[in-house]
């Protein structure tokens, strides 16, 4: 019930903006309307979970006295290339309706409820299970982005165990936070308490990686996530693989003189 309590809301404002609309109209059509504003009214029915697209729509003139007292609700002509192919419709809008900022949800993969909505051809949904360092200290919330770095055990014969570390995955979107959405988050009484104990993330994937995200879960040691801001584009699969001996060597610790701890570092090539 409380999930819906936001559309709840919307609808209500859809209403109020029609009825606001049309009573100002004409009013101010007795007067003379004057200086016009090209808002959005649905072309279409537009179902719930659509992405805009300029077929749905097309525009309305009304006054502009009338459209500054619904500035922040109606869609205005140099707006909308803030909505079109990027994000969702929230509910369903009738044909003729007036088309609000409050009909939308976020873009993909923030505030969408639902998983398959956002995702893509070529995109796949793919849970990794997580423990509270993995899942950097129960920050993480839908529509982050974070790179994935996994830890690999080798038993090498005549060498023993080599472990080294890597990026595997870059600029992956959270779909969602065990099975919690950024919207379940805005109206769940516990949903801090509950994000903070997760157990799961769910990421979205190209389909060329999730197989091998597949392979990692079920061989590396450890996965861990790395929370990034979404506009820092440093290229971090450039980095090269890390292990023990790229740690002790650059710090000179002095157990590489052991003799074999330095015969395996010859072996590997060092």
């Amino acid at each position: 019930m409380k999930s819906k309590i936001p559309l709840f809301i919307a609808l209500l404002l859809g209403l109020f903006a029609m009825f606001a609309v049309y009573t100002l109209m004409d009013q101010k059509n007795k007067q003379g309307q004057g200086v016009m504003v090209n808002v959005a009214i649905a072309k279409q029915d537009i179902p719930k979970g659509t992405k805009l697209s300029s077929s749905h729509f097309r525009w309305f003139g009304i006054p502009k006295s009338i459209y500054d007292h619904l500035s922040n609700v109606l869609i205005r002509e140099d707006e909308i290339e803030d909505f079109v192919d990027q994000k969702y419709v929230r509910q369903d809008i009738k044909a003729k309706e007036f088309i609000l900022k409050s009909h939308f949800w976020g873009t993909l993969g923030e505030e969408s409820g639902d998983v398959v909505a956002k995702l893509t051809n070529g995109t796949r949904a793919i849970s990794i299970p997580v423990n509270f360092i993995e899942g950097v200290s129960g920050l993480l919330k839908v529509g982050d982005q974070v790179d994935i770095i996994g830890t690999f055990e080798l038993d090498v014969k005549g060498y023993g165990n080599y472990i080294f570390s890597c990026v595997l995955f870059s600029d992956k979107t959270i779909l969602a936070v065990d099975s919690f959405s950024k919207i379940m988050y805005m109206t769940d009484q516990d949903s801090n308490k509950k994000r903070k104990k997760y157990g799961s993330v769910t990421l979205l994937m190209r389909t060329d990686e999730m197989v091998p995200l597949v392979f990692a879960l079920n061989n590396a040691s450890s996965l861990q996530l790395a929370l990034k801001r979404k506009e820092d584009t440093t290229n971090v699969m450039e980095l090269p693989p890390v292990d023990l001996f790229d740690i002790l060597i650059p710090r000179k610790i002095r157990i590489m003189n052991h003799p074999i701890v330095s015969q395996k570092f010859k072996d590997l090539g060092g």
